[in-house]
Order: C-alpha cells, then sequence, then structure tokens
C-alpha cells in the first residue's frame, strides 16, 4: 500500500506492522499460555497488555495444520477456554481503573496467570525431553517469574534463578532450532540492503520494554550477532557491508557443522543428547565456497549461474532424514498459535490468507490499494467479493 505509518505508534500496533507476530508478542497478550503477568510498576508493560486487550482477535492457522493443536498439546482434559475468557474479563477489568489502581490489579492476578502457566507447563513439549520451567518447581515462583522478565535484583529478590533460566532456555532453544535453523545457521546469502532494511525496522519497531528483558542461555549469543550484524550495517561502503554480513554467515555456518561433530557424552541433559545425535548435514561434509553455495541450496534452487555445485539431492536426502529423526525423538514445535480461540472453516479467501504466516503473492491483485491492482471483471463474483 502507498499509505506511509506514524512513529507515534505503539508497541503492539509496531508489531501488526510487522512481516510476522514477534516473540515477545506472546509476553504480552493474556489470551497466551506463555504469558506472565507484569509487575504491577511495569507502566510500559501494563499499557501494552491493555492496548493488546483493545485489538479485535484475528485467529492464526495451526502451524502443524492439524486441527484441535491446543488438545493435541495439552491433552483433552484440560479447559483451556474457560480459564482464559475468565483471564481476559479479569484484565480487561483492571485495565478500566484508573491509574492509581490498575498497577495493584495486575499485582492481585501475577499469582493466578502463574499458577496457569504452570498447569500447562506438565504438558508443554519440551517436558518430553525432560525439560521443565524451573519456576514452576519452586515455593516462591513469583519471583523466579520476575527475573524472567526483569532479571536478578539482590535488593528484590531472596534467591537468584539465573543459573535455573539459563539452562532452559538453552535447552528450549535447541528444541526450537529443529524447525528454524536461523537459530542456528544462515541458509541462502542475504544482501546487505535487505539485511540491513530489516535490523533497521525491528530497531524501530521493539518496544523499549523488551530491549531492556535480559537474554537467557543462548539467546545472549544471538544477541551478540546481532550486534556484529548492526556494526556491519553501519560500515561505508556496500561491498564493506556486505562482505562484513558475509563473514558473520561464514562463521555462523562453520560453527553449527562443528557443533554437530560434538560426541554425546555422559551427563549432558537428553535435549543436548538429542542435538549432537541428529543426522550429518550435508554442507558440513564440504568447505569454502562450496559450503557457502550448500547451505544457500536449503532455500533456493540450484542455480548453474550462481552456484559451482548442486546440492540438491543430498539437502532432499537430508531434510527427510532430520523429518523422521524429529518423530522419531517425539519433539514438538513449541506452541506457535497466540490464542485457545478456535477457527471456523467457513471463512473466505481474503480471511483465511490473514491467516498465512505471509501474504501470497496474489494478496495485492485483490487490494484496492496496491499499485498492482486490476479491478476484476463485473461477472467475476468471486473476485469482487474478495
Amino acid at each position: 500500500s502507498w499509505k506511509e505509518e506514524t512513529s507515534t505508534t505503539s508497541s503492539v500496533e509496531n508489531s501488526k506492522k510487522m512481516p510476522y507476530k514477534s516473540w515477545w508478542w506472546n509476553l504480552v497478550n493474556v489470551e497466551s499460555p506463555k504469558f506472565i503477568a507484569p509487575s504491577g510498576n511495569d507502566i510500559e508493560r501494563i499499557q501494552a497488555v491493555c492496548k493488546m486487550l483493545e485489538q479485535p482477535f484475528t485467529p492464526r492457522a495451526d502451524p502443524r495444520g492439524k486441527p484441535g493443536f491446543w488438545r493435541y498439546l495439552f491433552g483433552q482434559k484440560f479447559d483451556l477456554k474457560e480459564i482464559m475468557e475468565e483471564r481476559v474479563t479479569q484484565f480487561k477489568e483492571c485495565c478500566a481503573m484508573d491509574e492509581d489502581s490498575i498497577g495493584q490489579c495486575f499485582s492481585g492476578l501475577r499469582e493466578s496467570v502463574a499458577e496457569t502457566h504452570c498447569m500447562l507447563e506438565k504438558n508443554a513439549p519440551h517436558t518430553k525431553l525432560d525439560e521443565a520451567m524451573p519456576c514452576c518447581k519452586v515455593t516462591d515462583r513469583l519471583q523466579c517469574f520476575d527475573q524472567t522478565m526483569y532479571g536478578y535484583d539482590p535488593e528484590v529478590h531472596d534467591v537468584d534463578f539465573s543459573d535455573e533460566l539459563n539452562t532452559f532456555h538453552s535447552a528450549n532453544y535447541l528444541m526450537k532450532s529443529f524447525y528454524n535453523k536461523y537459530m542456528i545457521r544462515f541458509a541462502k546469502r542475504k544482501l546487505e540492503q535487505g539485511k540491513c532494511g530489516w535490523l533497521s525496522m525491528m530497531e524501530e519497531k521493539t518496544p523499549s520494554w523488551v530491549k531492556s528483558m535480559p537474554k537467557w542461555g543462548m539467546w545472549k549469543e544471538k544477541e551478540t550477532m546481532v550486534m556484529q550484524m548492526k556494526t556491519c550495517c553501519g560500515l561505508t561502503t556496500s561491498e564493506e557491508r556486505q562482505e562484513c554480513l558475509d563473514n558473520i554467515r561464514e562463521d555462523k555456518n562453520n560453527k553449527f557443522c562443528q557443533k554437530l561433530e560434538t560426541s554425546v557424552e555422559e551427563g549432558m541433559s537428553k535435549i543436548e543428547q538429542v542435538f549432537y545425535r541428529q543426522p550429518s548435514h550435508p554442507c558440513c561434509q564440504v568447505e569454502g565456497v562450496q559450503r557457502s553455495d550448500c547451505f544457500d541450496q536449503e532455500e533456493l534452487e540450484y542455480s548453474p549461474y550462481k552456484h559451482y555445485q548442486d546440492f540438491t539431492s543430498e539437502i532432499e536426502e537430508y531434510k527427510t532424514d532430520l523429518e523422521n529423526y524429529i518423530d522419531d525423538n517425539d519433539i514438538h514445535m513449541p506452541p506457535h498459535v497466540t490464542s485457545w480461540k478456535e477457527e471456523t472453516s467457513t471463512t473466505s479467501s481474503v480471511e483465511n490468507s490473514k491467516k498465512m504466516p505471509y501474504k501470497s503473492w496474489w494478496w495485492n491483485l485483490v487490494n484496492v490499494e496496491s499499485p498492482k491492482f486490476i479491478a476484476p471483471s463485473g461477472n467475476d463474483i468471486e473476485r469482487i467479493q474478495a
């Protein structure tokens, strides 16, 4: 669309203009099992929660393409819908209060939110890999959940849970990496204009309360890499920026290959053992330019004009082996849907497209604000309805 975005939007509104829901979206969405109620004096996050509650709900598709995703994850017995409806009502009542009372109201609901969080933890995907949220195993869990969001403060907290949180979040990072390869390696080579533009957008759209959150476990490594890429984007010429980003990509891929050479040792956690025993990656069997070309072909088709060697068959075989390995080890993707609400199958094509992880190419054909729009024929009823 030709419409300009304003810079005065809230964090929730900003996230809607991003190409996807950011990871922090669920932290202020009271309908999400990942939601943790903010501290009563955290004004910015409370405002983000209340702003979220004002938004009309748009359901998202089940990432596994199966109906009843929540039942699949958490079982038939847990009545999540009833609990979430009550939670929404309670937080809306808080948000309707005056400034002097709203913080106290949020603080009063924190214990019940933590209790629901820990009930869901019993059936969460990572428990099958013997990983559990440490805050659900301690007596004073609110102090632990506090540290998840704000970090350890000796003046506020009696016990430091940093070690436990680092271990837990590193385990989750490894588990999620089976479904999101960008967490542990870079596939296709990206041009500096696109990468730097994306980093600039993320810097602009990410609210300050997210930036101030502590980075636990392996997420610290990712944050360090992002800072390195921002340094690259600050270089003078396009050639310098591209070379710098390419070096980071090469280093990241080399480290991934080194990880896969790690031997499983006694004392490793179950997820570490599963991670290090995964099928060998074909791109790690070659080096230099060939390795770069191979990783590039994880997403892009082989092109004789761009790549020295065709790795199509090797990569397809690897993807099949990895998929079978994931199934054999009972690794499930963590829930990426944002609500308990069920989707209906009677939605229109335009509504369906909103549930896709991205806008399809045909989106602009029925978007009158797009320069690509062409008005349909007067007798083309279906396209007119779209």
